[in-house]
């Protein structure tokens, strides 16, 4: 098993676009500040934080034996004019031939070719790409990752007691299946804002390797 022809493409856009419904998350609910998670291939997840599916800030819809998710967080910013950046992470090797996107990519193996543009530079990480402000939480995600072992509801729970100011957040944490076919895929909308932390980070500590999405987002309440 490896981490092998891992893609990354970031577009941007300013508001989303259509109206989209998972429980009480409806993203036609202002302020215009919502983000989305949705990919398949994801074969466990865990939240803490403001609890999922209670109210309309926080939904989660999603099925293990399929293997797929969406995620849903109203986020609350100061300015709700920035822009939401859109990141799609595949395991293919079909990039998209339109010049319009700005597109990265980045291919990880167990072999030293690393890509890690993260605060933390732990030799065990072979993959980590932040989408996050703020670096606090970002090193609190990292650290949790590293000492989970590949669980993500430990992930979870790790980065709720590290982070030293957890009101109003609502943590999430995405176990890709490294094994999925079709290969696993994740678009992930983010806000460069102090509210918002994505981490996309894959590593191996004591047994196989695994890949976590985290983020965590202060929500309205």
């Amino acid at each position: 098993m490896a981490f092998t022809k891992i893609f990354c493409v970031l577009l941007g856009f300013v508001a989303v676009l259509e109206a989209d419904v998972i429980g009480r998350c409806n993203t036609d609910n202002s302020p215009p500040s919502w983000l989305k998670t949705a990919g398949h291939g994801l074969n466990d997840w865990a939240t803490i934080g403001v609890p999922v599916n209670k109210g309309g800030s926080f939904c989660l819809e999603g099925n293990k034996t399929e293997e797929v998710v969406e995620i849903f967080y109203h986020i609350n910013i100061s300015d709700t004019s920035k822009t939401i950046q859109t990141h799609q992470i595949q395991f293919d090797g079909n990039l998209s031939n339109d010049t319009s996107k700005t597109i990265q990519t980045h291919q990880v193996q167990f072999d030293g070719n690393l890509t890690n543009d993260c605060l933390n530079q732990d030799p065990r990480i072979h993959y980590c790409i932040p989408f996050c402000e703020n670096d606090q939480l970002q090193l609190a995600m990292i650290d949790a990752a590293l000492m989970a072992n590949g669980n993500p509801n430990t992930a979870a729970i790790l980065t709720f007691s590290k982070f030293s100011s957890p009101e109003n957040w609502a943590f999430s944490v995405i176990n890709v299946n490294l094994n999925a076919n079709p290969e696993a895929r994740l678009v992930i909308q983010s806000f460069f804002d102090p509210a918002w932390c994505s981490v996309y980070v894959g590593m191996k500590t004591f047994g196989d390797p695994y890949l976590f999405e985290m983020q965590g987002g202060v929500v309205l309440r």
